[in-house]
């Protein structure tokens, strides 16, 4: 394993750290990260609802509050329509939730999510035929409709005004829709592009709730611990507006009022300690996901939009259930994958496609994912049915995921997405040409340096400068994911004073160290599933390490370093230190 050393900005990093009041490694995190002023550190760390901007900067949005108040006014019957993901299905409960409450004739707010299986994605003429038979007279897209070019041709032909709130990529030419607000649209004034899905559709609320003399301290509170859910699920970077987004919105999550959301984050345990974005990340999102992959998403939508305790109990049972189902579904679809690789030779490609059939076209996303990971290069799972295939597509690095799908489109009938996720329809005899045209188009933008397997190491510190203070400014970061990730720190010539094995045999053991080094006293570390490098770790040898900080909660409460790679022997080892600093660091410590 390699390990990236990032450029460090040492002199102003510790002036800034001097200025706020935190460990001097903060400082410098937070100037590596290009935060170098103090005013601009100040509101990085204490976001507030006054970092929103305007929503009526967003294209179109004067437009799409005017008619959906009219509508309200009118008592036309609005429909909500989301996609089947967290991020969707936090949209639709937010609007819907929203436009119940400012609508003056009662059940004119209807909210809809599409069966992925039955759907498909995003709008369709269909889905819009079946809006109309339910009385629609106004259909709200959210996070969908961007590409739905024949569902605006529908709408229109049926009289219906279409509002569509996005914030995938738009294509060349827009839907021909009553309204478009989109972050991304060419031309916007909005200074934030990267918001949610769930984020674009909170814009619009926050707009007709104003125009309808609700004022944001009264409207945000209500509404953020859902705009917080979507966003974190959606992997949106969680700066700028996102970041007060979700730093504000995980303090609503806590002492949250809906039934259905406070229902699940009880089945998690998460209402027992401070909700973080990892909680939302890998133990929240993934059973409200499971259930649009595996079932029915209007089940998620339902859980979102109930007052009912018992009905809530109950949904949150079910999505335990999917979330079951998915796992093993999950696995099965995994070992199949990493055999396929490894039986075809696909790992020496730039770009890897893999396909199988009877593939859970729900699940094929996730196992994109975790081939991206493993194999440190962008992953497309494609699940074949007859002479059709779906598949989901992962990015890696700063590779442009749609737009090396649109250099492809001809092998495609269908796609959408951004630069880091992306799903497609297509003829399974395209597969090899899909194949080798992405790899092509890797050939610009990837090197071979790029999909060595590395570690991208933020910053070296000394061991005395690993404290629980530090660790508690660190805290002051939060809330951590795409964009702000949680950083990885490295240190050099730690004395390993004892270790040992933990956990059991069949689910590859655990590595505990105990070590200490220049100013720092003796400090427990972890490493998972490493227990077979124990030999490597004796007594009174000296090693280095990349690792995370966290807190200790199953031993005295204090710091704990959780290791991400360790070279035996100290400074350097087998492992490589490169980086935009350009240092590359040899075996024995010196710089070359």
């Amino acid at each position: 394993m390699r390990w990236k050393l990032a450029a460090e900005c040492r002199a102003d990093g510790n002036a800034l750290a001097a200025a706020l009041g935190v460990a001097p490694p903060i400082g410098r995190l937070l100037a590596q990260r290009g935060v170098l002023e103090e005013d601009a550190a100040l509101r990085f760390l204490n976001p507030d609802v006054t970092d929103l901007h305007d929503p009526f900067l967003l294209c179109d949005m004067d437009k799409a509050v005017s008619r959906l108040s009219s509508a309200m006014d009118a008592g036309e019957v609005i429909a909500v329509f989301g996609d089947y993901d967290v991020d969707g299905i936090t949209s639709a409960a937010l609007l819907g939730r929203v436009l119940g409450k400012l609508a003056r004739k009662p059940g004119t707010i209807k909210t809809y999510v599409p069966h992925r299986h039955r759907d498909g994605y995003g709008l369709s003429p269909e889905t819009i035929d079946h809006l109309h038979a339910e009385g629609a007279v106004v259909v709200v897209s959210a996070d969908c409709g961007i590409s739905g070019h024949a569902a605006a041709e529908r709408a229109t032909a049926l009289g219906i005004d279409l509002i569509v709130t996005d914030h995938h990529e738009p294509q060349a030419t827009l839907p021909d829709a009553y309204a478009i607000v989109n972050p991304k649209r060419e031309g916007s004034r909005y200074p934030f592009r990267d918001l949610a899905g769930v984020g674009v559709a909170f814009k619009l609320a926050q707009a007709l709730a104003s125009r309808r003399g609700v004022t944001l301290e009264k409207f945000w509170p209500r509404f953020l611990d859902l705009v917080a859910l979507g966003t974190v699920a959606d992997n949106a970077p969680l700066l700028d507006e996102n970041r007060a987004i979700v730093q504000l919105g995980l303090l609503r999550l806590s002492d949250t009022r809906k039934a259905g959301l406070r229902a699940l984050l009880a089945a998690v345990g998460a209402l027992q300690r401070p909700i973080r974005a990892a909680t939302i990340s890998f133990q929240v999102a993934p059973r409200l996901n499971a259930v649009g992959r595996v079932d029915d998403a209007a089940l998620g939508l339902e859980l979102m939009m109930t007052q009912d305790v018992t009905r809530a109990q109950e949904l949150v049972a079910m999505l335990e259930r999917l979330n079951d189902q998915r796992r093993e579904e999950q696995e099965r679809i995994w070992q199949e994958a990493s055999d396929a690789i490894r039986a075809q030779g696909l790992a020496q490609d730039k770009v890897i496609v893999v396909h199988g059939a009877n593939w859970h076209k729900g699940v094929v996303g996730i196992v994109a994912g975790r081939l991206a990971d493993v194999y440190h290069r962008p992953a497309l799972v494609v699940a074949t049915d007859g002479d059709v295939a779906r598949g989901s597509a992962r990015s890696a690095s700063s590779f442009p995921m749609i737009d090396a799908l649109g250099a492809c489109r001809d092998f495609l009938t269908d796609y959408g997405g951004h630069s880091q996720a992306a799903g497609f329809d297509m003829l399974v005899a395209n597969l090899p040409g899909l194949r080798a045209g992405l790899n092509r188009f890797a050939d610009g933008y990837l090197e071979e340096d790029d999909i060595i397997p590395s570690l991208d190491v933020d910053l070296e510190i000394e061991p005395y400068e690993i404290t629980l203070a530090a660790f508690r400014d660190l805290a002051r970061l939060e809330p951590f994911g795409a964009g702000n990730r949680e950083p990885l720190w490295m240190a050099r010539g730690f004395k390993v004073l004892s270790a040992t094995c933990f956990g059991r045999a069949d689910d590859r053991a655990h590595l505990s160290l105990r070590v200490c080094g220049e100013g720092m006293g003796p400090t427990d570390c972890v490493w998972w599933r490493k227990a077979a490098r124990i030999d490597q770790f004796t007594p009174n040898s000296r090693c280095d390490m990349v690792f995370r900080m966290e807190q200790n909660h199953f031993g005295n409460g204090g710091l704990r370093l959780v290791i991400q790679d360790a070279v035996p022997g100290g400074t350097g080892g087998d492992s490589e230190f490169a980086g935009p600093a350009a240092e590359t660091f040899s075996a024995d410590g010196t710089t070359a």
